[in-house]
């Protein structure tokens, strides 16, 4: 698992914009009324063709907009897709309304490419409910898995078959989900690509799966498949992240524009959520929150706990970052709380002009980037990380080789 691609990791994010990883269920009889297309209670066995029919209702008769209300209780659901969906699914609240995935999901591609073989209704993903486009909302409800293998055998990327595991719960193009709880996933939700938007993604609570290796608790990706030709606004706060793996991270920015010198194509603001980050038999996690090639980001008031870890906040390749009253005093890492890589890492990874201060106590900070602001912190800038350290970021850029050309 430690050589898949970051690009394999990505297979269960479709298209462009958000992407979340949730599980879905439906239930018996679909009541319209208004603009609100209510689902009845679970049935207890199979919702999938009641929840995908609500969908179409709302597609259908709706195209400007509807409300799809689902009850309180625990649906079950196989695969679920809408197109140029546009409105709200929304349940009566979290652990009052539960999806869960109906095991086992048939998975019908051989080889999954979201460019060139592109989830259809027929031509079914690993993931439980894919938007494909539109404006769309989740919220109010809880997502889970409860089986362990939950898909029928599938491979990506030139693998072999043999991947069993839910790549992602909900796929959503367009605005993001908000309030909700996602359990069991490889990746708790992602944002790919998205072309001068406004997402925010906040009050969810994720735990991840501990496999495969280099889980993500969220997933903010600029220019991956295809470059934007706007930033777009990314602001994810109050949220709860539990990551625990080999190489794990809570959250994960990257943005593509600044290396390949066509600039910025995110804004991004990453406050007040609470990280716990730990390792597992499988090695140690990597950071409670990573960021790559960056411009401008604020990374602030964030907690961040746990052990087994190798560090809490990396920077790689930022630029004019700030950094602000992190809380790490709670976490264990193997190298240092907080890292401004540079080129002495022996990557393309030159921190430049960010700031870092402090909160109540110091912590450590490694910088060996250029020109950048210590205040209130303690610079380890003499204490270069281990060789443990360097193969573990040398796993983490393994994962970028294989991005698509532009």
């Amino acid at each position: 698992m430690l050589n898949t691609s970051l690009r394999e990791k990505l297979h269960g994010l479709t298209l462009r914009r958000v992407l979340l990883t949730l599980t879905l269920s439906v239930p018996a009889a679909v009541a319209v009324g208004g603009s609100t297309v209510s689902v009845p209670a679970p049935n207890g066995t199979d919702d999938t063709a009641n929840i995908q029919s609500a969908l179409d209702n709302c597609m259908t008769n709706y195209p400007q907009g509807c409300t799809i209300q689902l009850a309180p209780g625990t649906y079950r659901s196989k695969q679920l897709i809408a197109e140029n969906f546009r409105g709200t699914v929304q349940g009566m609240g979290m652990d009052v309304t539960t999806i869960e995935v109906l095991a086992p999901l048939k998975v019908t591609i051989s080889d999954q490419n979201v460019q060139n073989n592109p989830p259809s209704r027929t031509n079914k993903y690993p993931v439980l409910l894919t938007f494909l486009s539109g404006d769309i909302t989740v919220e109010n409800m809880t997502f889970k898995v409860s089986a362990y293998n939950p898909t029928t055998s599938w491979w990506y990327g030139g693998r072999g078959p043999g991947q069993t595991w839910l790549e992602g719960f909900v796929g959503v193009i367009g605005s993001p989900s908000e309030g909700n709880v996602v359990d069991g996933c490889e990746n708790g939700g992602g944002v790919l690509d998205a072309d001068h938007s406004v997402v925010q993604y906040s009050y969810n609570n994720v735990t991840t799966a501990s496999e495969p290796l280099g889980n993500v608790g969220l997933l903010l990706l600029q220019g991956v498949l295809s470059i934007p030709q706007q930033a777009s606004q990314f602001i994810v706060e109050h949220n709860t992240f539990a990551a625990t793996g080999g190489l794990q991270d809570g959250i994960f920015v990257f943005d593509l524009g600044p290396l390949l010198g066509l600039g910025k194509k995110g804004n991004f603001a990453i406050t007040d959520n609470t990280i716990e980050i730990n390792g597992s038999v499988a090695g140690p996690a990597f950071a409670g929150i990573e960021s790559l090639y960056t411009t401008d980001a604020v990374i602030s008031s964030n907690r961040i706990t746990g052990g087994n870890t190798i560090i809490g906040i990396s920077a790689e390749g930022d630029s004019q970052c700030v950094l602000l009253g992190n809380d790490l005093q709670q976490l264990q890492p193997l190298f240092v709380p907080v890292a401004l890589f540079g080129i002495n890492s022996g990557f393309q990874l030159n921190t430049s002009n960010c700031t870092v201060v402090g909160g109540n106590n110091k912590v450590n900070v490694y910088d060996e980037g250029t020109n950048d602001i210590l205040v209130g912190v303690n610079n380890m800038q003499g204490n270069p990380p281990g060789p443990a350290v360097a193969q573990a970021m040398q796993l983490r850029r393994d994962l970028l080789k294989s991005l698509p050309p532009h």
